[in-house]
């Protein structure tokens, strides 16, 4: 039966990522734009002041302009850094874009030299990536496992995935040490998990 998720899993990621890199520019960045306006006008972003968000990736719900917003709005803002391959994912807090360096894995990062590590316990807020996501607040990343890690000492935060329109999908397949998010933003609505659409 396990075997049989993971090739599920491996399979929709393989589908989901195809329609993720094949988006226009002009509706990630309005859809980014849209899911930028609904993340900063909720509750649970003006009641974080520690806040965990993702560099994004080309092909993902483009995460700048909020990182600027956190940072402006006075909260503290910190961001993944992989120690290596191994898996080992922490937080690191960063003042300004500026201190972002190229990582290892040729994605923005804090700078290794100058690591201030975040205590995952007082993280409030997590803002997630993923390749896929179902109404029920089950993701898909991309295999490595990397947040399921961290999560499970993040004991405090509420788990927020972004999302572009094309990445909910009716079921994700789902494992026990899989995380469920609390709530899924896209351009049409927040979601909360637990209780239906915002």
């Amino acid at each position: 039966m396990e075997d049989e998720i993971i090739q599920c899993k491996k399979s929709l990621r393989k589908k989901m990522l195809e329609i993720r890199h094949s988006l226009s520019e002009d509706i990630k960045a309005s859809e980014s734009k849209t899911i930028y306006q609904n993340i900063i006008n909720s509750d649970y972003y003006r009641n974080s002041n520690l806040i965990m968000a993702y560099v994004s990736l080309k092909d993902e719900v483009q995460t700048l302009s909020l990182m600027k917003t956190v940072i402006n709005d006075g909260k503290k803002l910190c961001i993944p850094f992989v120690r290596d391959r191994s898996g080992i994912m922490i937080a690191a807090y960063i003042e300004d874009l500026s201190d972002l360096v190229i990582g290892e894995f040729g994605i923005l990062a804090p700078d290794s030299n100058k690591l201030r590590i975040v205590d995952p316990k007082k993280i409030e807020l997590i803002l997630l990536p993923g390749v896929a996501f179902d109404y029920a607040g089950h993701r898909l990343g991309m295999g490595l496992g990397f947040y399921d890690r961290f999560l499970s000492k993040a004991i405090s935060a509420k788990l927020v995935a972004l999302a572009f329109s094309c990445q909910i999908v009716s079921d994700v397949p789902s494992e026990a040490h899989d995380y469920v998010m609390d709530y899924i933003v896209t351009k049409d609505c927040i979601t909360d998990c637990k209780a239906g659409k915002i």
